[in-house]
């Protein structure tokens, strides 16, 4: 009966536990989807424990379309941290909850999440008193966020709870930065960006250039983007906290806040008692967090860094006094627990290093992506958003001149026929008006030299709305497409007598139509730019396109047999013909059957869409293709428009040598 009766105790003690329900804390700011940002709590006892992460289901960066119908009510997990197991060394600890919900990392005002973290830590206080110690888990995007916050947070809560100061310990479930998706050139790309992110804590004067709201298939840009929210990071020099970096090799959930579902390289599923804790990440950004945490635990603070190291890597040495060595092949997720749960922070005032200073944790088995980080990453510095990789930062900076040279030549031509026609529109001037936008519009999107220009708020903002603006462009291309198709249809239908009000319907009817999907893409209502393609609406465009490209040949046609008829000069007419036709075969090429081809073989194909030509693209003849293809689509058609139609003619001295009021009809149109 003796030794039933802990047993009993333990049974009782979590069931009284596991009995208390989460407490929703309103903290009066909105999540990225518009819903209210809560905070949920479970009292305990003084040991704290505050883990920020995206609620359970919810995407890594939970932006404002990943967001919009995630349920933001949902309770916290009870698995991973929160764990009921009698194994859970946090069992005991008063259970904090933040979600991450903002997309921003915190750092936004706009975006709320700078508010939504200083309410939480407020929500906090409450729970804290002499004898507490605060242990603060940063999950997947969350993570970021207390990567970034980490001296901001220590220095409020020790400014509002003095007897803090020594005992805060920070934990970074480094989630986001391995296996966000299968791809070696994300993680290159990712650990490079937590080196730089790390290595600016030693300047003052570093300004957190955060973007957020960006696609996911460019978090790259995230931590070292624009100077959107300009938050400063200062040095941390002034903390006593403990930062552990956790990291796993595969895993396809958060280590800390759920039960981690590790797999083999195999596709097997291993147990969680099994969970590899390795870190893909390459030779040089190991040596970078090295240096940090040499540093940092002479200010102070100390960096344990959890990762699987195989036999025989020779990346580290056992004998090297900064690691503490644990050897072992079953690595549970309880004995990583404890191990944080059990580390006695160090006194302010300390100067000599930490006995542990770094954790390494060895497994048999694990997977080691030794590929280190892309050499012209470091230029992203420079050039992002607007790119990651040199060739595209190149590519995206060709193209951005080559589209405002356009927008330049485009105001010219209008200034020109409005001052010929003395004020009369005529076609020429809608198309160069429409032209004019789409190639301004898409140029600035580039980035490039808007940040170059020192104009990061405009370019950040037109990088947050990628899809919007890709719609946007798309639509102008067909406006221009639908006047002049409709003005050459119309053309052909006087000289045929007939089929006039058929015409003017279509053409209606189809612009109302590419307005309405505008409309709608433009409202955010439509997927994020990586997979717009596979939304049905994405190919109205290219299928009008390639409806009015149909029309264009046949109208072509027409108006090809009624200039052979007329009495002039062979090369008037040649010049006429040469006039109507490159249009028709540069429109119905590059905006009908090329783009509807394209789209719709990404489309069947699964690729990304228009991710295939995002800015993160580092192989050169990818970047080669995409860039033709971008020039093809949106700057090819402009400028041949205006090398055709560039030169003004005025109708009244061009139709002299015309006799018949048919020919001088034809004539006064395409000169119009």
């Amino acid at each position: 009966m003796a030794v039933l009766l802990p047993l009993f105790v333990l049974i009782a003690a979590l069931a009284a536990f596991s009995a208390v329900a989460w407490e929703e804390v309103p903290l009066s700011t909105s999540c990225a989807d518009s819903s209210p940002a809560s905070m949920y709590t479970k009292r305990r006892s003084d040991k704290v424990l505050l883990v920020i992460a995206p609620l359970p289901g919810a995407p890594f960066f939970c932006n404002t379309a990943a967001c919009r119908n995630h349920s933001l009510t949902t309770s916290p997990p009870e698995s991973g941290m929160f764990s009921l197991s009698a194994s859970n060394p946090f069992l005991q600890h008063t259970w904090l909850f933040l979600p991450y919900c903002t997309g921003d990392f915190f750092l936004s005002d706009v975006l709320q999440g700078n508010q939504t973290l200083l309410k939480g830590l407020e929500a906090v206080l409450p729970f804290l008193n002499k004898s507490s110690t605060l242990t603060i888990v940063g999950a997947e995007g969350g993570g970021i966020g207390v990567l970034a916050r980490a001296h901001s947070i220590t220095s409020f809560l020790s400014s509002k709870v003095p007897y803090l100061a020594n005992n805060i310990k920070f934990v970074l479930d480094t989630a986001f930065l391995v296996n966000v998706m299968p791809n070696t050139r994300m993680r290159q790309t990712l650990s490079f960006q937590l080196a730089s992110a790390i290595k600016t804590w030693q300047r003052e004067d570093f300004v957190a250039d955060v973007l957020c709201q960006t696609p996911t298939a460019n978090l790259g840009s995230c931590l070292l983007g624009s100077s959107l929210f300009g938050s400063q990071l200062p040095v941390l020099n002034a903390t006593s906290s403990f930062i552990f970096l956790l990291q796993r090799a595969v895993s396809n959930d958060a280590l800390l806040t759920a039960d981690a579902q590790p797999y083999t390289p195999n596709g097997r599923q291993q147990s969680v008692e099994s969970a590899m804790l390795g870190a893909m990440l390459g030779v040089e950004t190991w040596d970078s967090l090295f240096s940090v945490a040499r540093r940092s635990v002479k200010q102070g603070v100390a960096l344990f860094l959890f990762y699987a190291l195989c036999y025989g890597d020779g990346l580290w040495k056992a004998e090297d006094p900064w690691y503490i060595t644990m050897p072992t092949t079953n690595v549970s997720l309880s004995m990583m627990f404890e191990r944080i749960a059990s580390v006695r922070l160090p006194p302010t005032e300390v100067e000599d290093v930490p006995e542990s200073a770094i954790l390494q944790v060895q497994t048999g088995q694990c997977v080691v992506n030794a590929t280190t980080p892309h050499t012209n990453i470091p230029l992203s510095a420079w050039c992002s958003p607007a790119c990651t990789f040199f060739s595209s930062c190149i590519r995206n900076l060709v193209i951005g001149v080559l589209c405002l040279v356009t927008a330049v030549g485009c105001l010219v031509v209008v200034v020109r026929q409005c001052r010929a026609m003395k004020g009369r529109p005529n076609f020429r001037a809608v198309i160069s008006v429409f032209a004019f936008a789409e190639v301004f519009i898409y140029g600035v999107k580039q980035g490039v030299l808007t940040q170059l220009a020192g104009l990061w708020a405009l370019s950040t903002s037109f990088r947050i709305m990628s899809t919007q603006l890709d719609f946007l462009s798309r639509f102008l291309l067909l406006v221009q497409f639908l006047t002049t198709s409709y003005f050459f249809s119309r053309l052909a239908c006087r000289f045929l007598r007939r089929g006039a009000r058929a015409v003017e319907i279509g053409y209606t009817v189809l612009l109302v139509m590419a307005t309405i999907i505008t409309a709608v893409a433009m409202s955010g209502a439509l997927v994020n730019v990586e997979e717009e393609c596979k939304d049905p609406s994405w190919l109205v465009f290219d299928t009008v396109g390639l409806i009015l490209s149909m029309v264009f040949i046949i109208s072509g046609i027409i108006l090809t047999q009624q200039l052979q008829r007329m009495k002039v000069s062979k090369r008037l007419l040649l010049n006429k013909k040469r006039q109507l036709w490159s249009m028709i075969i540069i429109y119905a090429l590059c905006l009908g059957i090329f783009g509807f081809a394209y789209d719709v073989w990404v489309r069947e194909s699964g690729t990304q869409c228009s991710g295939a030509v995002e800015d993160y693209q580092q192989f050169v003849v990818h970047v080669a293709g995409t860039g033709i293809l971008r020039f093809l689509t949106y700057v090819f058609p402009t400028i041949s428009f205006l090398v055709v139609f560039g030169k003004v003619e005025t109708p009244n001295r061009a139709s002299a040598s015309f006799r018949s009021d048919a020919s001088r009809t034809i004539s006064e149109g395409l000169l119009a």
